[in-house]
């Protein structure tokens, strides 16, 4: 029944969570040289991620997160436009890794925009994003109770790959120069397949810690 809930409320069309992580960079700002940031939440999958300054402009990082199975990435983000405060532009990129009922590898890329104001820092992200998901097997005891739920599964039954966008829009409440609350909405469309509705609306939210001696 839990497994059904979350097909329904996420509307994760390709059944097994065929996607990229949900969760996505708050900000366009960089962490600087040597400091790290750790966040989770819910994504609404539940999430934890953790980045670190590799250059002045240039962050890494990695997360994992709890979709219909676990999904793992990597990513990188340049901050292009690196402001301490008001506007600042970043191009995110990163790949993942999904297990779950129908495996999954592929890429996100795409700009995000932010600008900080006090402790308010709201944030535009799009993301391009590819997915490649094996066959899902019919006689798997995972998904036995999912076809009755999306009809549109069978098409997916020979696996294949898929793209949408994702349209994130959100804020960071900087609790402190450390610490930040965040909440966002976003938007998925998927430009393949002709599924009964191509959007599919989240929300999440997520607490971020910031370390480091250069802060």
């Amino acid at each position: 029944m839990l497994k059904i809930f979350f097909l329904n409320a996420v509307l994760v069309i390709m059944s097994g969570c065929a996607v990229a992580p949900f969760n996505s960079p708050t900000t366009a700002r960089s962490l600087g040289q040597g400091n790290s940031e750790i966040n989770f939440g819910l994504s609404p999958a539940l999430f934890i991620s953790g980045s670190m300054g590799l250059l002045e402009h240039f962050d890494v990082g990695a997360s994992v997160e709890l979709q219909f199975g676990i999904v793992g990435s990597a990513f990188a983000k340049y901050s292009f436009i690196d402001n301490p405060d008001r506007s600042s532009l970043a191009l995110y990129a990163g790949i993942f890794a999904a297990d779950a009922v129908a495996n999954s590898k592929g890429f996100m890329i795409g700009p995000v925009y932010s600008y900080l104001s006090n402790s308010f820092e709201p944030y535009l992200g799009m993301y391009f994003n590819y997915v490649d998901f094996e066959k899902i097997d019919p006689n798997d005891n995972d998904i036995e109770d999912l076809n009755d739920v999306v009809d549109e599964v069978v098409a997916l039954n020979s696996g294949g790959s898929t793209y949408y966008l994702d349209t994130t829009v959100g804020f960071n409440y900087w609790i402190s120069e450390k610490t930040k609350f965040y909440l966002y909405a976003k938007n998925l469309y998927f430009m393949e397949y002709s599924f009964s509705d191509h959007n599919v609306w989240l929300v999440g939210t997520g607490l971020g810690f910031k370390m480091g001696s250069n802060l």
